[in-house]
């Protein structure tokens, strides 16, 4: 996948024509049918031509006040505020969606969410044609932004054949090509390989210089963290612990942050007290580099450290509580093979497009799969759903009305659904509708229901995206605990620090080949019928009428 490079000239203005006047005062919102109130009179300015990271403990808020900053809050979701958000001076209850859209723009939790059409140019085209932009123009941000975030060799491929994290690429490139002059990021490299995220927040860093304002929420600042300008932490309330400079936030401020359960930066946790960054505190972070190479790499962690092997056989005589053998998924796998004996926490890394969530959804029967499988003796196939599978996007397996009623339907009992409450702390919302929840409230839950069903084989896709540094280290605690009784665990993470500290063996895959565009004529796009572009969901919708 090619990198990230410099930001051409059309998806950026100069210094002063991006500044953007924004500014929060006294926020609170509340979403209608819900009888709390998020945030707590929160209060936010100086944006233009700066980089503001909210950080704050899981369901605090974070993601209302962008949602508001960004007009979704009250424009699209049913919900009202109280308290003053003015951008260029117009109150954003008042101002206009085209207003609002011209100046700012917005990538949410779920980059699945945006998509409209069904190729990568038309799903970045969509938003500039809706502004009315002459076609030569379109087609210039279009290819521009395509090759920003990685995306150049799949420009007419359908993104539902994008890889998760490609996806998250395609709706970051949607909004580049806006060229807004506020850009509002909700955990945007959540699903983003480490070089991505690396690459992004260069980027970021250079529509910033250019005068663009970047509002963003991600738990683990470190990436970002060199331009940084100022931090705003939001306790569990979403009241306000600390606003200002990242160093005199994170030092001054150091023991409530803590009790908060909000991530610090690896420097502070190591107990620096003048440096911030890992660059200061000479900290080196692993990389994908370190254990993946051009073929499947298994490795075993040991009393020394981990150890590069041949292969996992835990049981080389006995019957394995999961087998495979040559196990891929076509054209979107490469093939692994291992005998787990129950226990084992087994990380699967990979850049993006490298094959995690196929292999992930073919062991769980979702997807067809070429060589062996078999669980407890018995064989796996498509369609057989004989292990518990942790979705990437956790709305995506979302059956029930409520959080308790979810917990229930694979047939737990109410003592097991009240402990299960109680451990992944979704007590106060037992009753919410799992959709109105809290993006790593859902992580959360999606996680709960898979060990409710009592799966000897659970694999969990990003399952610590959203969660906040307690939340984190408790759902780790528990997979420990989950595999002293005999469980197996398989998790597909970017998050190469947490594999390294957590499993007990990793299965590391080869960065897949960038596959060619969709065919050409005569040097030219294929032509497609005028409605062809779009989603098929989205037409039918669009014809009900």
């Amino acid at each position: 996948m090619s990198a990230w490079l410099t930001v051409p000239e059309s998806l950026v203005g100069t210094a002063g024509v991006c500044d953007v006047q924004l500014s929060v005062e006294g926020l609170s919102a509340h979403y209608l049918g819900q009888e709390r109130w998020v945030l707590d009179e929160v209060g936010l300015s100086n944006l233009a031509g700066q980089v503001s990271a909210v950080v704050g403990p899981s369901g605090c808020g974070k993601t209302t006040l962008v949602r508001t900053i960004c007009g979704l809050v009250p424009h699209c979701l049913p919900s009202e505020y109280r308290g003053s958000v003015k951008l260029q001076g117009v109150e954003i209850a008042d101002a206009s969606v085209q207003f609002i859209a011209e100046r700012v723009a917005y990538v949410g939790q779920n980059p699945d969410a945006a998509i409209i059409t069904r190729s990568v140019h038309d799903d970045i085209a969509f938003a500039l044609q809706n502004l009315c932009l002459p076609g030569c123009e379109i087609e210039t941000r279009v290819r521009d932004a395509a090759e920003k975030v990685g995306l150049t060799d799949y420009l007419w491929a359908d993104p539902w054949t994008l890889s998760g994290g490609q996806r998250q690429r395609l709706a970051i490139a949607v909004v580049l090509a806006m060229s807004p002059k506020l850009l509002v990021l909700d955990e945007p490299t959540s699903n983003i390989d480490a070089l991505g995220r690396q690459q992004f927040y260069q980027l970021i860093s250079q529509l910033v210089a250019a005068g663009t304002g970047v509002v963003v929420i991600d738990h683990d600042l470190d990436p970002i963290l060199p331009i940084v300008d100022q931090v705003i932490a939001l306790d569990a309330e979403g009241a306000v612990i600390a606003a200002g400079p990242p160093r005199q936030v994170f030092y001054q401020h150091t023991t409530q942050l803590e009790q908060a359960g909000i991530w610090l930066p690896r420097a502070v946790r190591a107990g620096n007290t003048q440096a911030l960054t890992c660059q200061e505190a000479e900290i080196e972070l692993p990389g994908l580099e370190q254990v993946c190479g051009s073929q499947v790499r298994y490795w075993r962690k040991e009393t020394s450290g981990w150890r590069l092997v041949e292969e996992i056989d835990n049981c080389p005589k006995g019957q394995p509580q999961l087998e495979l053998k040559d196990f891929a998924v076509p054209g979107r796998s490469p093939a692994i093979r291992a005998r787990l004996a129950g226990g084992e926490f087994v990380g699967l890394l990979g850049q993006n497009g490298a094959g995690k969530t196929s292999l992930l959804s073919a062991l769980a029967g979702l997807l067809s799969f070429d060589g062996q499988a078999q669980l407890e003796g018995s064989r796996l196939r498509k369609g057989k759903h004989g292990i518990g599978y942790v979705f990437q996007n956790p709305e995506h397996q979302m059956v029930a009305a409520t959080v308790e009623k979810e917990l229930a339907v694979g047939g737990a009992d109410a003592q097991t659904v009240e402990d299960l409450l109680a451990r992944f702390h979704l007590e106060a919302v037992s009753q919410q509708h799992p959709l109105t929840l809290s993006g790593g409230q859902q992580r959360r839950l999606s996680v709960a229901t898979m060990v409710a069903e009592q799966r000897a084989i659970i694999v969990l896709d990003e399952p610590t995206f959203g969660q906040d540094w307690d939340n984190t280290c408790e759902l780790m605690d528990f997979i420990g605990q989950l595999c002293a009784q005999g469980h197996t665990v398989l998790m597909a993470t970017h998050d190469i620090e947490l594999a390294l500290d957590n499993c007990s063996h990793l299965i590391a895959l080869p960065a897949r080949q960038s596959q060619p565009a969709e065919p050409r004529h005569n040097g030219r796009e294929n032509r497609r019928g005028l409605f062809s572009a779009l989603n098929p969901l989205t037409l039918f919708f669009a014809l009900l009428p």
